[in-house]
């Protein structure tokens, strides 16, 4: 180590003991045998130097380890410059002090340090017992001799009446009380003018953030030149200039206006734009555009504000592009609207040709509506139909659908909802639809379009049509007609209908009960003794009475309203043992019948049998007694000849008589026979 290190480092132990042996000695007086117990401190204290301009901001670190993590600690700052040591202490506005003590570390920060902040920082970090210091930050600040002045911009070039600013950073320092900045303008002359506050000069100062502005508004062509910032302190007698700004203000150029269209005719209601296109400026803020509205040769002219539905739909200055926009037009708005664009820097505009606008009142409306009537079945889709008078412009227009409910009925506006919607709307072609989806017999009555401009009270109505549902017939068939049961058991009637195929109708079913007493009641489902089951795929309705009392006899029968009724099923329910009796009757009777049929079979066997005897004998016999009896008066003869003809050759065994007795009339005891000759052939 050299002499001089030496010193200093003597000096520097020198000036850390004036501050804290001391402390330390006032704590040992306080706690008496502390060195026994002493905590020892490791401190770390960085950077060792500091070098930095006069403005500028340092930072000074300590940290520190014990070997007692749960010993309470404090720290203290001090500071030595031309051999005088004086504690630092936390001021807000430049010096700011912190401490972590999760990390065990501390930090100094001095803000817009100036020459006065030279010296040697230490830290101390101790206990009641000891104090261990840093080893120390030499620290230098050196005063400003340049002040680094930045302007910008260099170059700003522009159009009279345009608002331009230039901009100057500095170096700032602590005590800046003797700091100035003035602006000058050296003209195209080379004249030196320096620039104060005015209504066209603005000029900002901010010495703490080392900045200055100058701005020129509403500039012209004298304002040409070039723009310097000085910085000074004049304590010191130091200053220094920006690099400068060289400013060209121009002249406006010749401005030219094109005004489209140049005419526009409509009818009423109608919206309707012009436009207009213009030189593109540089600087458009000093740029203007105004609507004038000329009533007529010679008429008066009128400033448009945006009211009464005027409105600038578009106003692109940087584009050199503007639109006006009238809407809803009447006739009172027909005349010539004219633009014009010029600049609020100096008396300097130019208009456009202008645009004719001719408003004409609408034309008489008319409205045709087909079909006339439309019948239909529930389910069915149909579709209704205006046509009108075209309009040029059409977006004022509107289409409403009304129902009327019979004559006299209640009139309702028709919404799209439960299927209704208007099918096809196609105002620039004169053309509406309106559709009724899957409709039914709610959907009957008298529908109408009305065609009307929002633009006035304007409109007309078509001659109506009128939609007639009817309800489909399910062709309901119900069975059994009869049907008796038990106590206790479970019975089933159905009702069998028509699908109807590619419909969303659906349909419902109401079971009803007509009891003893002729009252009709309707029947209800999931009671737990009434379940109904309704398939409209199959076309069957179901109604199952679960364990099935007396009191559930009657006539049942299936509703489907409009659609069809059932024919009823009488149903009869019989308790157990009256039940048990009627079948051991109708038991009784079967065998009954079965014997009598058995009976009467046999007889009939023995019949024949006694009826295959041989028919010739017995003929023979009655033609001997025939011949042997006198015979009958003439008058109560009758005769009969039977032809019967062979087909086959037969034995003659094989041939049938016929035997004829003819009761006279009063004589019940005269007998008349008659001989059937057989003929062959």
């Amino acid at each position: 180590m050299s002499r001089k290190d030496y010193i200093v480092q003597a000096n520097m132990s020198l000036q850390l003991a004036n501050i804290f042996l001391p402390l330390l000695f006032h704590l040992c007086l306080r706690v008496g045998a502390a060195e026994n117990t002493a905590v020892v401190f490791d401190v770390n204290q960085t950077p060792p130097c500091i070098r930095a301009m006069e403005g500028s901001e340092f930072t000074i670190e300590c940290t520190f380890n014990t070997d007692n993590n749960s010993v309470k600690w404090f720290a203290a700052w001090s500071k030595t410059r031309n051999n005088v040591t004086e504690e630092v202490c936390h001021r807000a506005d430049r010096i700011i002090l912190s401490a972590d003590k999760e990390e065990r570390s501390l930090s100094l920060t001095v803000k817009k340090a100036d020459v006065t902040d030279s010296g040697t920082y230490v830290c101390g970090v101790g206990n009641k017992n000891v104090i261990s210091p840093g080893n120390g930050t030499e620290v230098t600040i050196d005063e400003i001799t340049d002040l680094l002045v930045n302007q910008t911009p260099t170059n700003f070039s522009d159009l009279e009446g345009s608002e331009l600013t230039m901009n100057c950073t500095f170096k700032t320092v602590n005590n800046h009380s003797t700091m100035r900045v003035r602006w000058y303008n050296y003209g195209t002359e080379g004249l030196k003018k320096e620039l104060v506050n005015e209504n066209d000069v603005i000029t900002t100062l901010h010495l703490d953030n080392g900045f200055a502005s100058l701005t020129l508004k509403n500039a012209n062509s004298s304002n040409t030149g070039t723009y310097i910032c000085e910085v000074g302190i004049t304590a010191r007698n130091l200053y220094n200039n920006g690099s400068g700004t060289q400013v060209t203000i121009e002249n406006f150029p010749e401005l030219t206006v094109n005004q489209t269209p140049g005419n526009i005719d409509v009818c009423e209601g109608s919206d309707l734009t012009v436009e207009c296109r213009f030189m593109v400026l540089k600087k458009h803020n000093t740029l203007y555009v105004k609507w004038y509205k000329h009533n007529g040769t010679g008429g008066t002219k009128k400033e448009l504000m945006s009211e009464s539905g005027w409105d600038s739909a578009v106003l692109a200055l940087e584009k050199g592009f503007v639109s006006f926009a009238l809407k809803n037009v009447n006739v009172t708005d027909t005349g010539t609207y004219l633009c014009e664009v010029g600049s609020t820097a100096r008396n300097w505009s130019a208009s456009g040709a202008g645009t004719q606008v001719t408003i004409t009142h609408f034309p008489k409306l008319t409205v045709n509506q087909t079909p006339g009537n439309i019948d239909a079945s529930e389910g069915s889709d149909l579709t209704m139909e205006c046509r009108f008078t075209v309009l040029k412009k059409h977006n004022t227009l509107y289409v409403k659908w009304y129902k009327h409910n019979g004559t006299g009925g209640t009139k309702k506006e028709l919404m799209s909802e439960r299927g209704w919607g208007s099918a096809a709307q196609a105002l620039e072609e004169g053309f509406v639809s309106f559709a009724l989806k899957n409709v039914n017999v709610t959907d009957t009555g008298t529908y109408v379009c009305e065609v009307g401009s929002t633009a006035r009270n304007w409109s007309a109505s078509g001659a109506g049509t009128q939609v007639t549902i009817t309800p489909v017939d399910l062709l309901v068939n119900q069975t059994p007609a009869v049907m008796n049961g038990l106590e206790g058991k479970k019975l089933t009637v159905e009702c069998r209908f028509k699908v109807v195929k590619d419909s969303s109708t659906m349909y419902s079913v109401t079971w009803y009960k007509k009891g003893a007493d002729g009252h009709e009641n309707k029947l209800k489902n999931g009671t737990g003794i009434v379940t109904t089951v309704l398939d409209s795929s199959k076309g069957l309705a179901s109604l199952t009475l679960i364990k099935i009392n007396r009191n559930d006899s009657g006539l049942y029968r299936c509703d489907f309203g409009k659609n069809g009724v059932g024919n009823g099923t009488r149903v009869t329910i019989q308790a157990r043992a009256q039940w048990l009796m009627s079948s051991y009757i109708v038991a009784a009777a079967a065998a009954g019948t079965i014997l009598f049929l058995l009976v009467l079979g046999i007889l009939l066997w023995r019949w024949r049998q006694c009826s295959k005897e041989p028919l010739q004998s017995r003929s023979e016999a009655e033609m001997t007694q025939m011949e042997t009896s006198s015979p009958p008066p003439a008058d109560e003869v009758t005769y009969v000849d039977l032809n019967f003809h062979k087909r086959d050759t037969k034995a003659e065994e094989e041939v049938v008589y016929t035997e004829v007795k003819i009761r006279p009339k009063q004589r019940d005891d005269n007998v008349i026979y008659a001989k059937v000759n057989p003929h062959h052939h």
